[in-house]
This record gives C-alpha cells, structure tokens and sequence, in this order.
C-alpha cells in the first residue's frame, strides 16, 4: 500500500471529523450521526494512529537514508509547525472571547472566571478549549518520537511496545487525572473555574501514535509484508473481525439507545470511557484496523463478492482524489476545521433556520480543500523559490 492510501483515509477522517463538530454546534440532523454510533472507534483514533504511521514511514526512512540529526531537525521544525498553528488558533479564539463575551463563561464554561489564565496553560499544552485537543496531544508525541525511532532503529520494538502499553495501562488506572484534579484544588484553581488537562489522555492515547509508529518504521525498514494476509488462515482471523466488530456495534447501539450498561459504573468507566482510551475501545480499534487492512490488501481477491465489492469500496475511498489531497495537507486542514466550527459558535449558527444550518454542515467538507489548496500553492511557491535561490 502507497502513503497515498494512509492520505486518503486521513482526508476521509478529516472530513467525519468537520461534520460531526459543525453538527454539534448548528445543531443539524446532517452530520449527527458518527462513526462511534456504530462501534467505539471514532475518527480521532484513526487520525491520531495514521498521524503515526505516516511519522513512522517518513522520519524513519530520513533516520535510515540520512542520519540521527536530520531526522531529529526535521521533526522539530514539524513540531513548532504544528505549535505555530495551536498557538495561532488559540490566540485568535482567546481575543474573540474575551472581547465579545462578558463574562467569558456565558460562551463556553471551560473558560471560567479567568480566560488568560486558561489560555496561558492552553499555550503552555496543558490545557486547551473545545475542539482544540488534538494539537497539543500531537505536540507532545512529536517531541517524543525521536527517541522512540531511535529504539526502534536498534530493533528494540518488545522494549517501546511494552512501554507504550504500560503507559496506557496507568491511565486505565485514573492516576493522571486523579493527580491533575489533585493540583487543581491545591493551586486554588478549581475555585476558579478551570481544571489543567486534556479531554484527551495523553498517557492512554500514545497507544495509537506509538502503534502506528512502530508499524511505519517497519514499512522504513521494508521490514512489514502483507502478502501473507492472502493466506486462508488469515481470511478466518478477518471473518472473526467482522463478527467481533458487528457485537462491538451491537453493544454501542444498545448502550446509546437503550442506556444498557450504566456509563457511570465502575465497568462503564472501564469500557466506555474515550478520554482514557477504554480497553473496550483498544480491542475495537484493533479489531477494525485488521479488517481494513485486510480488505485493502487481500480482500480484492476474495472468492465471496460481497467482501470484493467491499474491499473495492475501501480501496475506492482510499485513493479518492480530493481525500488525499485533504490528507497530504492534514495539519492545514485540521487547523481549519477548528476556524470553521468556533466561527459557526460565534455567529451562533444555532439560531439560524433550520435548512439554512443544514447547508451548512453539508457545505463544510467542500471548504476544506481551500486551506489544502492554499498550503500546496505556498509550498510549491517556495520550492520553486529555493531552486532559484530565490529568497520566499
């Protein structure tokens, strides 16, 4: 499979992702329904494990082809990218609020009785308003994932998955969040409306970033075939993934409809839970990325048509044109969506006609190729500029 195919799934991703939040503020039946509706994997998993994977693939073939320093330099210069457009986007949301809304809270309560102060933290990644999670999680992996190639280099992969799980596992444990609302009632910030951390655990969902590293550093090393998925052993494992996936989407359906398992219990913490990456939705994670994997890879060749039509579905999706593009410039894209959705909360949208909301949400996943656009005329822009010697 081309790095075209991991694009194309991250555009798609892009795009779920733009819809449901654009839905969630405009209140529309168009977007509404999600991915995790369906199952406990939603577009976020997918788009924090390709992030890693396509890390894995690009920085570990500069880390092989050229040295430690290049590949080190090159992913520090993509981690003050990505701090450049959370720094942007968080002072640009930080000016509206405090301008237009008295208090601060009336907009979003997460801002409390001193939005400076939540946006300093926001600044320093340790904290972060509505929608703008996902950035400084890929922060800080980013600043980790030196070391980790590194190890991986040195074939140590048992030593980053074991530890990669174990971290997972503390947050399993609610050590992290327990320690953060710990600081929050001792530093007198709790009284003030705000709690330092994430909605995203970083402890547990380094799980998917590091997974996806280690398989792109496999595909680096040309060290990862998948002609051995063409084997009818593995065609079982893919039948017992269908089967698994279709009680995983049974049980989601049965608890958001039904309110089956109580989500406050200790096991619906423990099952349910997305901030903390639940073992729940480990095993589903798991479980759909075998089955796409193989349907991209085998499932063409199948004997059972419907799972030829399916995979031909997939590899479809996966290679649709404007979908790679959306993912080739992903960080561009991410970054507008957020833009897309706090603009819809500030023009209270909400409040709008219904069809007019409805066009909306529908209308947004076109945007998206604008800042896609933007990005690849500037980058070519300044490659042409370098060539020349040209200054941009």
């Amino acid at each position: 499979m081309r790095i075209a195919v991991f694009d194309g799934l991250r555009g798609y991703f892009l795009i779920v992702m733009t819809m449901v939040h654009m839905s969630s503020e405009c209140h529309t039946k168009i977007g509404a329904l999600r991915i995790e509706d369906f199952g406990w994997v939603d577009s976020a998993h997918g788009f924090v494990f390709l992030s890693g994977l396509v890390v894995g693939i690009v920085y570990g073939r500069r880390l092989i082809r050229q040295s430690r320093s290049a590949m080190t330099s090159g992913l520090m210069r993509r981690l003050m990218t990505i701090y450049g457009y959370h720094a942007l986007l968080l002072a640009a949301i930080t000016l509206s609020v405090v301008t237009f809304y008295r208090p601060p809270s009336t907009f979003d309560t997460h801002w409390g009785e001193n939005p400076l102060l939540v946006s300093l933290f926001a600044f320093l990644l340790l904290d972060s308003p509505r929608y703008l999670g996902i950035l400084p999680m890929y922060a800080t992996f980013v600043l980790a994932t030196p070391i980790i190639l590194i190890q991986l280099q040195k074939q140590r992969y048992a030593l980053v998955l074991v530890s990669s799980l174990a971290l997972w596992t503390v947050a399993q444990t609610g050590l992290p969040t327990h320690l953060l609302q710990a600081i929050d009632v001792a530093s007198g910030l709790k009284q003030q409306g705000i709690a330092v951390g994430l909605y995203f655990d970083r402890f547990a969902w380094q799980i998917l970033y590091v997974g996806g590293l280690v398989l792109g550093m496999l595909i680096a090393q040309e060290k990862l075939s998948l002609n051995i998925l063409h084997s009818p052993e593995y065609r079982a494992i893919f039948l017992v993934c269908v089967a698994t996936a279709i009680a995983f989407a049974i049980s989601a359906i049965r608890l958001r409809l039904f309110d089956a398992v109580p989500r406050t219990s200790f096991f619906g913490e423990l099952s349910y839970n997305r901030s903390h990456f639940s073992a729940l939705r480990l095993i589903n994670f798991i479980v759909d990325l075998y089955i796409i994997t193989w349907l991209l890879a085998a499932g063409t060749g199948d004997r059972n048509p419907a799972v030829q039509a399916a995979a031909r579905g997939l590899r479809w999706l996966a290679s649709f044109r404007p979908l790679v593009f959306l993912g080739q410039h992903s960080l561009q894209v991410f970054s507008f969506h957020v833009f897309l959705v706090y603009a819809a909360m500030f023009a209270d949208i909400s409040e709008a006609p219904r069809l007019l909301r409805e066009i909306v949400v529908l209308a947004s996943p076109v945007c998206l190729l604008l800042p896609a656009y933007l990005h690849a005329r500037y980058r070519d822009r300044s490659q042409r500029l370098r060539l020349s010697g040209a200054k941009p």
